[in-house]
């Protein structure tokens, strides 16, 4: 083990407190026992607070044996970590870092306390020391046959190499944990190892997978009393649905995540439940309640000081982008860059760094909108990203085609589709989007009209509300003269929605294609469109349907659609 400066650890307040008092000051092994216990009970309640009483008292109440004392400083460090205190965690469990410290307790304590120790050095950024410490406790407890401490260093291991974006080894210490844990009965490291196993899938862009092991660690612990890793779960859990575009399942799990919540004193979690909750009310177009939501998330965040906060101001800033108000959404995004960046987090980082691309592209800063994209894929390369990658992707594409450049905006495209974002519906339907701008422009209408189609069908099974009223005003703007009635339903549905909204620049200007639909209709001059071949458009209603299968509710959607597009019957039954 690497020796650092630290000041040796003290077993009491005073050496004299202890030489008059030894009585007086000395703790049974049934006391401190039970004192072990309950506080494991008040960490699994998420009582973070009345653990950390329990344990200060206890620390300077008594005297202490070095192993007693250790685990006691342990069991500090580790509740001032479940409360987002990381500097303090580390702090506490610090002075384990000195040889002199350490070579005073026992082994099995000993691999405990170095533990927490490389966590603690983890969760303050200082990955590097905390993989070395790890793999040389874990050494120490294999030579010492400690098999029931290998889980807890496995899953350790793979919280770092999580942090560091080894998201493959990460789940192969995590796989271990579990084995461990299964073989020791412990269902709440078991439970564990799942959501670390979640959550290296969710973040290397799987959300699929990510919920089938979210699932698993929610059914492991059953009917336990585990309130703080069932809201935990549930929280992680929201994210994956909201990036497979599944608002109702995200806010389920966040209606359950934040009663776990309430039964604890994790504020911060709250914050991240909060937060998300407001994301998918936005997704499903209740914007008033999201912001509600985003704005209570924002006032815990800011008075705990978490870097959550940054998070949160990328949330109102899209929001605020939906609404039009760009100036506003740029100070929010730029307040969220500066807040990752200067807590070195790098999640957070590219998620906003994405977000104010869009934004310039919306303000029409083309050059600004490619540079920031290009930063943003860039960054999440580093971290081994996905999901922001592609969304990035999509910036870079439309400010392409916005200058003209249709050929760099397809190769932008194939890219993202490269990184099989299958289960992206967000992803998927821009992409469908942005084709059929690019076939405008081209003044190829009807292929702009089969991509508009496809990703209304899109962003409808995704319950995507803002998206759905953009294809359908598309749809409704660009569907030729012997299509008039097909072209009044998109219109009006996509007023409708706006409405709800409150979006008035967007009603206006479904107004206006109202308008010239009508006389377009009634103009008897007016010229059909040639149309493509039959053998052409049944090859691209034969793609259409093909690549739809990223879902059965898609698919269905999509064939229903199809049918409504190309059939003159007025009903239609699907047997």
């Amino acid at each position: 083990m690497r020796k650092d400066q630290h000041t040796p650890l003290t077993l009491s307040r005073s050496d004299s407190a202890r030489s008059g008092h030894a009585a007086a000051r000395a703790i049974s092994f049934e006391h401190i026992d039970a004192i072990f216990r309950s506080v494991g009970q008040k960490l699994r309640e998420g009582l973070s607070g009345d653990a950390e009483k329990i344990l200060i008292k206890t620390i300077e109440g008594y005297d202490h044996t070095p192993d007693n004392l250790a685990n006691l400083k342990r069991l500090l460090s580790f509740t001032l970590e479940t409360a987002g205190r990381y500097k303090e965690s580390l702090e506490t469990i610090r002075p384990f870092a000195d040889e002199e410290n350490i070579s005073r307790l026992g082994i099995e304590t000993k691999v405990k306390v170095t533990t927490q120790l490389a966590i603690a050095y983890n969760n303050t950024g200082d990955q590097p020391k905390a993989v070395t410490l790890l793999k040389d406790t874990h050494e120490l407890a294999k030579q010492n046959e400690m098999r029931q401490l290998f889980g807890s260093v496995e899953i350790a291991l793979a919280r770092v190499y999580r942090k560091l974006a080894e998201f493959p080894i990460c789940r192969d210490h995590a796989l271990n944990a579990l084995d461990h844990f299964r073989d020791d009965g412990n269902w709440l490291g078991m439970a564990e190892a799942y959501r670390e196993i979640a959550n290296s899938y969710h973040q290397e862009g799987n959300s699929e997978r990510s919920i089938e092991n979210f699932d698993l660690g929610i059914n492991i612990i059953g009917e336990n009393s585990a309130p703080f890793m069932l809201g935990k779960l549930y929280t992680d859990m929201s994210g994956a649905y909201w990036f497979l575009r599944k608002p109702q399942e995200g806010i389920a799990c966040l209606e359950k995540s934040i009663e776990f919540f309430d039964q604890t004193e994790h504020a911060i979690n709250k914050v991240i439940a909060y937060n998300n909750l407001g994301l998918h009310l936005v997704l499903i177009g209740e914007w008033p309640k999201g912001q509600k939501m985003i704005e209570r998330a924002l006032e815990i965040g800011l008075g705990e000081g978490t870097v959550h906060v940054a998070g949160i101001y990328e949330s109102l800033g899209e929001l605020k982008l939906l609404k039009g108000e760009l100036d506003e959404a740029e100070t929010l995004l730029d307040k969220a860059v500066a807040f990752a960046v200067e807590n070195k987090h790098s999640w957070y980082t590219v998620q906003s760094l994405r977000m104010l691309a869009r934004c310039y592209l919306a303000q029409g800063r083309f050059k600004k909108a490619i540079g920031k994209a290009r930063e943003t894929i860039d960054r999440s390369a580093e971290i081994g990203d996905k999901h922001y990658a592609n969304m990035a992707g999509l910036v870079l594409a439309e400010s392409y085609l916005s200058q003209g450049g249709i050929e760099e905006c397809e190769n932008s495209l194939l890219v993202i589709e490269e990184n099989d974002p299958s289960a992206d519906f967000f992803v998927l339907g821009n992409i469908q989007r942005i084709r059929g701008l690019a076939a405008l422009a081209e003044e190829d209408t009807e292929l702009a009209i089969h991509h508009f189609s496809r990703a209304l069908t899109i962003f409808e099974t995704a319950e995507d509300i803002y998206h759905t009223g953009l294809l359908h005003h598309l749809l409704g703007a660009n569907l030729d003269t012997r299509n008039a009635a097909r072209a009044r339903r998109h219109l009006s549905a996509a007023a409708e929605i706006f409405k709800k909204l409150g979006l008035n620049p967007n009603l206006k200007a479904i107004q206006d294609d109202l308008k010239r639909v009508e006389a377009a209709s009634l103009s008897s001059g007016s010229r059909p469109t040639e149309k493509r071949s039959n053998s052409v458009v049944s090859q691209l209603l034969t793609v259409r349907l093909a690549e739809a299968t990223a879902s059965r509710e898609l698919l269905f959607r999509e064939l229903v659609a199809v049918l409504q597009q190309e059939s003159n019957a007025k009903k239609i039954v699907i047997a």
